[in-house]
């Protein structure tokens, strides 16, 4: 049965889900103008695994209702930027990447993060991670965050920042978006996500990217947000 929705918080991951790959992961603007006007009443917030500076290339004068980047670890809300890490985190990141290196791996960090792109780790290269680190894949890339921090906890903190308690709508399309899903009361999948998003999914869009999170939106704003499990 379709219901008229008061105020909601849509949180959406962005590569494959807000942007399409076939525009380089650049913001489609039509799709930006769709979420800026649907945020004078809503709140809408990025969910990502990227870093800051590349939502600043690749989305460049988009201004969502927050920003929950690395995987969870770093929100920026109000020009405010809230890490979500403990401070023991950096310490032992500094191990961390003495290990990778021991292990011939190549990696790169962001504020909180640390990155292995194009490269999923062994289960001998987890095992020895493991005591420090939690390792959360995305399409072939794997990303080494605080044991705990992930989109679920990003998004945690985020309501809990924006002092929110109503309805939560999530929309993804890869490996990494299963945390955020575990942290919403509605889960969305766009019609390009893999299946194990699409197994979990209360709704399946029938558009990719972008413009499945525009009929998202629609359907928010219609009060048309039909969820039907099976």
């Amino acid at each position: 049965m379709a219901t008229s929705l008061s105020k909601v918080l849509v949180v959406s991951d962005y590569d494959r889900t807000l942007a399409h790959e076939k525009n380089g992961f650049f913001l489609d603007e039509r799709v930006k103008r769709r979420v800026e006007n649907f945020i004078k009443v809503n709140f809408f917030a990025v969910v990502s695994g990227r870093e800051r500076r590349l939502m600043e290339l690749f989305a460049k004068g988009f201004s969502p209702s927050a920003w929950v980047l690395e995987n969870g670890a770093l929100i920026f809300l109000d020009e405010k930027e809230v890490v979500n890490a403990p401070p023991c985190w950096f310490s032992l990141r500094e191990k961390v990447s003495s290990l990778l290196e021991d292990m011939g791996i190549p990696y790169s960090l962001g504020k909180v993060i640390v990155y292995i792109n194009n490269r999923e780790l062994t289960p001998e290269e987890v095992s020895s991670l493991s005591g420090m680190c939690d390792v959360e894949y995305n399409r072939g890339d794997a990303m080494l965050l605080p044991k705990g921090v992930n989109k679920a906890s990003g998004i945690s903190k985020l309501r809990e920042l924006l002092h929110f308690d109503g309805l939560t709508v999530g929309v993804g399309d890869g490996e990494n978006d299963l945390k955020m899903m575990s942290a919403v009361d509605i889960k969305v999948a766009v019609k390009n996500a893999v299946p194990c998003i699409k197994d979990i999914a209360d709704i399946v869009l029938s558009r990719e990217d972008g413009e499945g999170v525009v009929e998202l939106l629609d359907m928010i704003e219609r009060g048309e947000l039909n969820v039907k499990k099976t």
